[in-house]
């Protein structure tokens, strides 16, 4: 048996040709993986999603492994399905600003170690201000997605998001005082799917998700779509808008997994 079993570790390892799967970045590369797949197989396949436009909740946490950024692109989709409007998770500053302006609620994702990210921490202190081009701020609610997961001190809080300015301090304060709901990236999805609908009565505007599209349509003709934001996300983000409209800010993050298997194995659970 062990002969056998050797041999097939042969075949898959030097016989086959394998497909990279990227662990980080967008979720369209890995889906282009996924279609090269399927044409290997002989399966026909519907083509790619529209990309997204105007999502209305976006979600944010720390991109540093794996673990992390799968485990928000199943939350996203299972909110998108409770509550059928359009989802995002966040990828870096640029997302952030061509996102915001359309969105009304923020998710937080806490994993152990998050605000140790100050890539996170910028993202998260940049949708506590308010929007110029639509004049919005995003509610916050907070999920923790990690049983290991527990809140900083707040000198130690802000020590970690570099001396925030007072209305960042208060948004890190306010933060620790809302009741976070909990996610369980394990579990079943029996389980993920009732933890989700909890957390989706948070998202009060889209408890009815008719009445909420058209509210939404009326305040998107209210937003200015050339209005930037650098007094929030700094001048060096404004000028990204024009001049890499597809960069994202994970240059400290490896962009492809080694082996296709160990992509396999911690981007699907």
């Amino acid at each position: 048996e062990d002969a056998v079993v050797n041999a097939a570790y042969g075949w898959l390892q030097h016989e086959l040709t394998s497909l990279q799967m990227p662990r980080f970045g967008p979720v369209s590369s890995r889906e282009d993986a996924v279609v090269k797949l399927l044409n290997i197989c002989g399966v026909s396949s519907h083509g790619r999603p529209s990309n997204l436009s105007r999502p209305r909740i976006l979600i944010v946490s720390s991109l540093l492994e794996a673990e992390f950024l799968s485990t928000c692109e199943v939350f996203q989709h299972l909110l998108q399905v409770e509550l059928n409007v359009e989802c995002a998770v966040v990828h870096g500053m640029y997302q952030m600003t061509s996102f915001k302006r359309f969105a009304y609620y923020l998710l937080v994702l806490f994993f152990r170690g998050i605000f140790l990210d100050q890539d996170f921490n910028k993202l998260l202190l940049s949708a506590s201000t308010a929007c110029p081009a639509s004049r919005r701020t995003l509610e916050m609610v907070p999920v923790i997605a990690d049983a290991n997961f527990d809140y900083p001190g707040i000198d130690g809080l802000l020590k970690n998001c570099g001396s925030p300015g007072a209305h960042e301090e208060q948004v890190l304060r306010n933060l620790r005082t809302v009741l976070a709901l909990p996610f369980t990236p394990l579990a079943s999805g029996g389980l993920q799917q009732r933890q989700v609908a909890e957390i989706a009565l948070r998202c009060h505007r889209y408890q009815d998700s008719i009445a909420a599209a058209s509210s939404d349509e009326r305040d998107d003709q209210l937003v200015d779509p050339d209005r930037a934001d650098p007094a929030t996300f700094g001048a060096e983000c404004a000028d990204k808008l024009v001049e890499e409209p597809e960069a994202l800010d994970l240059g400290h993050v490896s962009s492809v997994a080694s082996e296709v298997s160990e992509a396999m194995a911690e981007v699907a659970f």
